[in-house]
């Protein structure tokens, strides 16, 4: 037969349909009639959606986000009133150079944390090689603070607090809102959080 024939087979079709029908009750991806290939987009009769939704989505500085952080960082500098934001300089770990990007500290318990939901970005890293040392600006103010990572334990609550109560990074995190403290403390390594202390 042809490969179009195949496909019209009732048996052949009868076999796709009852796989499709089992929807991976094991647990195992579904494969195809012959028992060979995996399906590249996992389980069967969840949509592609639904998928890349499970799929922690990985963050890119695009166009649109530089101007609207240097619109930020320009209304920072000249004292104006950025509500919660702040910009956070550190020495850049290449150049040694002022490398500064707005952030939104969060407060919990009388503490100041540095949250990096986008995960390891430059600022995260600029901190890191520079042991933590870094400057805070807001309205006219500045402070000279060190920012010291947390343990994932300690940041497990954090993040998922963090987490439900902004929608608009839930697509960054592979832990999902409704999620046990533990699966936010697992992603401690990729979203890592610093407690902003004293300079």
């Amino acid at each position: 037969k042809l490969f179009g024939d195949v496909a019209r087979d009732p048996d052949v079709a009868k076999a796709q349909q009852t796989r499709k029908d089992q929807q991976c009750r094991d647990g195992t991806p579904p494969r195809h009639v012959d028992g060979t290939r995996p399906c590249p987009f996992g389980h069967a009769g969840v949509s592609r959606a639904k998928l890349w939704a499970a799929v922690a989505k990985k963050y890119t500085l695009d166009g649109g986000t530089k101007a609207f952080n240097a619109f930020l960082k320009t209304l920072i500098r000249l004292g104006l009133p950025t509500g919660p934001m702040f910009m956070l300089t550190a020495p850049g770990r290449k150049t040694g150079q002022p490398r500064s990007t707005p952030i939104t500290p969060q407060v919990d318990g009388g503490r100041r944390y540095a949250m990096a939901p986008y995960g390891e970005v430059a600022w995260v890293q600029n901190v890191r090689a520079a042991g933590g040392r870094a400057g805070l600006k807001s309205r006219g103010r500045e402070e000279n603070v060190r920012l010291q990572e947390v343990t994932p334990a300690e940041a497990g609550p954090l993040l998922k607090k963090y987490v439900e109560a902004n929608a608009r990074i839930q697509p960054f995190f592979d832990a999902k809102p409704g999620d046990p403290v533990e699966r936010f403390a697992a992603e401690a390594g990729k979203h890592p959080v610093f407690e902003i202390l004293p300079g």
